[in-house]
């Protein structure tokens, strides 16, 4: 393979530091460099706006050492806007109607389809009322947290959850899912209202997270 005399080395040692809006890059000096050009790519999908404003500044050490070091700030903001517009178009949200016995959980189909649906109902038949008090309330107890489950399977990963429906099941489902490592950091709210139509109910939570 031949050589190319003219051919530029290749940078060395590149080293990153700054903060928020702000990058410094060093690197060694190359061989028979003249310039150098950095391009700084912020990610997401799509990615967020990005303006920079640039400036490069030589140290002071002699022009012929290839151990002198080059420095580049970059200074950059983002179109936070844009990025807060992206995060809740991308939020997974879930309305739930719920009592004592049944379920109707909102959502979307799949990531692409911005309109709210029914995704999943849930059932909790309830104790049968053929055991003693103690083992009713055990029984009570086993179904309501298989009911709960039955809810949560319906709604993975979500980030946000508006519960509504009759009597006090909101606030004991609201409390376990703060309980429940997957949906720790699950925003949940809840109201109570009178049992409505699917068609209704998704008109509901349509105007909870609008």
């Amino acid at each position: 393979m031949e050589f190319d005399p003219s051919t530029p080395g290749i940078p060395e040692n590149l080293i990153l530091a700054g903060g928020s809006g702000t990058l410094i890059v060093d690197w060694n000096s190359a061989r028979r460099a003249t310039g150098y050009r950095l391009n700084l790519q912020v990610t997401g999908d799509p990615p967020p706006r990005c303006y920079g404003l640039f400036s490069e500044e030589r140290l002071h050490r002699p022009p012929d050492d290839s151990s002198a070091k080059r420095r580049k700030i970059i200074r950059y903001s983002i179109d936070a806007a844009a990025g807060n517009r992206m995060s809740v178009k991308n939020k997974k949200q879930f309305g739930i109607w719920m009592d004592n016995h049944h379920a109707t959980i909102i959502g979307h189909a799949d990531a692409t389809d911005g309109e709210f649906k029914v995704v999943g109902h849930a059932k909790n038949p309830g104790a049968d009322g053929n055991s003693n008090e103690n083992a009713a309330q055990n029984q009570q107890k086993t179904l309501q947290a298989h009911f709960f489950k039955e809810i949560t399977s319906h709604m993975q990963n979500a980030d946000e959850v508006h519960v509504t429906g009759t009597g006090t099941i909101q606030e004991q489902f609201i409390h376990y899912l703060a309980e429940t490592p997957q949906f720790k950091n699950t925003v949940a709210k809840e109201c109570t209202s009178n049992k409505m139509s699917d068609e209704r109910l998704v008109e509901f939570i349509t105007g909870k997270f609008n």
